[in-house]
């Protein structure tokens, strides 16, 4: 039995590795046309913060642990074609430079996605600087120590990330959003004032509602809706596509890119299946979505191994959860924004602050979006100097079972004297939101 993975993406690895717990006598191949796997995309981030030495040491797993599981690992190995009706694939091996042909029983689509950019005429242009590839993000690091002055593009999670990072190695930065406000895909206007302001007070030019119409020029220049800037270095931050042009004549598409599948993750040709950043996600209301984070292409690549011989489990909704911990600040969202809570709902929200624990007094601020009529929890949004990630996932437990602020707020949880508060704030959210709830019903 050959089970074939192309691509050694989040998605692809962790559908190996299920894979082999599953079956463990299955031959399982991985096809990866980089020369590494495992790169964590905000490797340049750790390294210019120095939370690692080198940028070659941001892996989340190593050809060896790959290989100790039994894993049949083929890098610089590109596929070129693949052939549904006699179940084959053809692939370029760039070390020995041949074409070669494998045979699959079954076949997991794992190619992520790439960063792209229609306003870009110049991929190859010296000054630019893409993250989510070990070699971009390798050269881009010697580019980011000779400049002064560089413009980040994208005022989102990724933008943010390396603006802290590039702030941290003594840089001059300008960060470009095109939206009226930063994180604006994750976080209400009034939760990321503070994130902006902290953003702000370190010295960074943010310019907001401001689009990039072109990058060009030998001397590299910078044209937004607004003015034209001549920064020394660019980084992207935003614009991550699907990489599914190897099958975009094989396999019904969608219209963003991302291949069509069933519940259980199979396109529409039998034993081929598509994973991770290459899919759609369940997202809000019955509506699917690109959702291009490591936590959705984790659970997809999962939830593939166990379907591959019969459908077991459908691949699961996304609630978006992302944490970041960005200027001095842990910032969390799980669920929907109030904006676009509001779109389907009669929204309230409360916004709650509390000290992280009975010996920390640090505060936590937590805004928790519900439907006004039912108590529907729909959404939330943390932060804290203190770190509360973790946080997110119990909002996404409730979320994900439909509990109402009553349920929620009445839920048992850990006490532990000295750790633990009483009351701690997802619960005081939680049953301020039934108070209120309730009096607004009298």
């Amino acid at each position: 039995m050959n089970i074939v993975i192309i691509g050694g993406s989040f998605a692809g690895i962790s559908c190996a590795m299920e894979t082999r717990k599953l079956h463990p006598k299955a031959n399982i191949y991985i096809l990866e046309k980089q020369s590494t796997i495992g790169f964590i995309p905000s490797g340049l981030n750790l390294t210019l913060n120095e939370e690692i030495e080198d940028i070659t040491q941001a892996y989340f797993v190593t050809e060896s642990d790959v290989r100790r599981a039994n894993i049949k690992l083929h890098l610089d190995s590109e596929v070129t074609a693949i052939k549904a009706d006699e179940q084959k694939i053809t692939y370029y091996d760039h070390v020995n430079q041949e074409h070669k042909i494998m045979a699959y029983d079954k076949l997991v689509l794992a190619m992520g996605s790439r960063q792209e950019s229609s306003i870009l005429h110049d991929w190859s242009h010296p000054q630019l600087v893409t993250t989510k590839e070990l070699q971009n993000a390798a050269n881009g690091y010697a580019k980011i120590d000779k400049a002064q002055h560089i413009a980040v593009i994208g005022g989102g999670q990724i933008g943010i990330e390396v603006t802290e990072a590039l702030v941290n190695a003594n840089k001059q930065v300008t960060l470009i959003e095109a939206e009226t406000s930063l994180l604006s895909r994750y976080f209400d206007q009034d939760v990321v004032d503070s994130v902006q302001e902290a953003i702000e007070i370190v010295g960074v030019d943010i310019l907001l509602d401001e689009k990039v119409m072109d990058i060009s020029g030998k001397s590299l220049k910078v044209t937004t809706t607004k003015r034209t800037l001549n920064p020394d270095l660019v980084i992207l931050g935003v614009n991550l596509s699907p990489q599914s042009h190897l099958v975009a004549d094989l396999l019904p598409l969608n219209e963003d890119g991302t291949i069509v599948v069933n519940d259980y993750l199979e396109t529409a040709i039998t034993n081929i299946y598509a994973v991770g950043d290459l899919v759609q996600t369940p997202t809000f209301e019955e509506e699917q979505a690109f959702i291009a984070l490591v936590n959705n292409a984790v659970r997809s690549g999962q939830i593939a191994a166990f379907n591959l011989f019969e459908p077991r489990v459908k691949h699961q909704q996304s609630l978006r959860l992302i944490g970041s911990r960005v200027f001095s600040q842990y910032i969390t969202s799980v669920g929907q924004t109030e904006i676009e809570a509001s779109q389907h709902y009669e929204v309230s929200t409360v916004n709650v602050e509390s000290p992280y624990s009975i010996t920390i007094s640090d505060p936590v601020k937590l805004k928790l979006i519900t439907d006004s009529k039912t108590g529907k929890i729909l959404g939330a949004q943390i932060r804290s100097e203190q770190d509360i990630l973790s946080m997110a996932d119990t909002i996404a437990i409730a979320i994900s079972n439909n509990l109402t602020d009553q349920e929620l707020a009445f839920q048992d949880r850990l006490y532990y004297a000295r750790f633990t508060s009483t009351q701690p704030i997802i619960y005081l959210a939680a049953l301020r939101s039934f108070e209120n709830r309730l009096r607004n019903t009298k």
